[in-house]
């Protein structure tokens, strides 16, 4: 193989370097406490960032819990104050009535302090004496004592649309089936016809007379869907005509658990303790009365 031969003068031009000579590589001293030398990495501080996000969504749900519960609390005090306000002049409307009659003494005192006292109810050797509530608002009881305190047991009451006066000839009263015997729990005893026979008397006073009720009939029915046909009991205020009897008493005749020797006349003022009934869906329990 032929190889070409440098110009004259330019031989240096065409040597190849010598990198095994110290004349092209200068071999650096040797640093006798320096440390090797490592590559240099991106430091991650990753539990820090995480500690960083917990306590930043730590004080979100911080301030928006607190801000909820001022909230909420705020609006349940207005709640409160609107239903009070209903209840002030629901009741102040039916006090400013005209040709009302003297009020009982007692029950008075307890108007002058509860003004939703509607009346008292009581029957004798059981726990049922109770003060008889009303308030615009038809669940407001359900959860709320006779004073206007929450409470599970909630109170005895009335329809808003019941009157007192005139007392309606057909008035049902409410109240919770309490595992506890208080309030309504009782009434599942009157199934019991031994029991009914030796208990089978109440004592109802409006706010203007005392008067006692006969029970006639322990009754077990349902609350009625939408599509189906009969008696709303709970949606009856009165009756003023013989077609609106005869559907109260055929109500009662055939829903009767047993015979009590006892049944409706017209004319007759009615009363009907209502509670919950646990077996079927929707049920309840009733007694029917009427005012001797």
């Amino acid at each position: 193989m032929k190889t070409k031969k440098a110009p004259e003068g330019m031989e240096h031009l065409y040597q190849k370097p010598d990198f095994t000579t110290d004349n092209h590589i200068e071999k650096q001293p040797a640093q006798p406490d320096a440390a090797p030398s490592t590559p240099k990495t991106k430091k991650h501080h990753y539990p820090s960032a995480v500690f960083m996000y917990l306590f930043i969504i730590a004080a979100i749900a911080s301030f928006s819990i607190g801000c909820y519960v001022k909230f909420h609390t705020k609006n349940s005090l207005e709640d409160i104050k609107k239903e009070q306000a209903l209840v002030e002049a629901f009741n102040n409307e039916r006090l400013n009535a005209e040709g009302l009659p003297d009020m009982l003494e007692f029950m008075q005192t307890l108007v002058e302090e509860y003004p939703s006292m509607y009346g008292w109810l009581t029957i004798d050797d059981t726990v049922i004496d109770y003060p008889v509530m009303q308030s615009p608002d038809p669940e407001y009881y359900l959860d709320h004592d006779y004073a206007g305190e929450e409470s599970l047991e909630g109170s005895v009451f009335a329809d808003p649309d019941a009157m007192f006066y005139p007392l309606d000839n057909f008035l049902v009263l409410y109240g919770h089936n309490m595992k506890s015997g208080n309030i309504f729990g009782g009434l599942s005893k009157y199934e019991d016809e031994t029991y009914y026979a030796s208990h089978d008397t109440i004592t109802f006073s409006t706010r203007y007379e005392t008067a006692d009720y006969k029970i006639i009939a322990v009754i077990k029915t349902h609350i009625l869907s939408e599509s189906e046909t009969g008696f709303r009991y709970y949606q009856t205020f009165g009756y003023s005509t013989p077609e609106e009897f005869a559907a109260i008493r055929a109500f009662v005749e055939d829903g009767r658990l047993y015979e009590t020797g006892e049944t409706l006349t017209y004319g007759d003022y009615i009363l009907v303790l209502s509670t919950c009934e646990y077996t079927q869906e929707d049920g309840r329990l009733l007694l029917v009365a009427v005012k001797e």
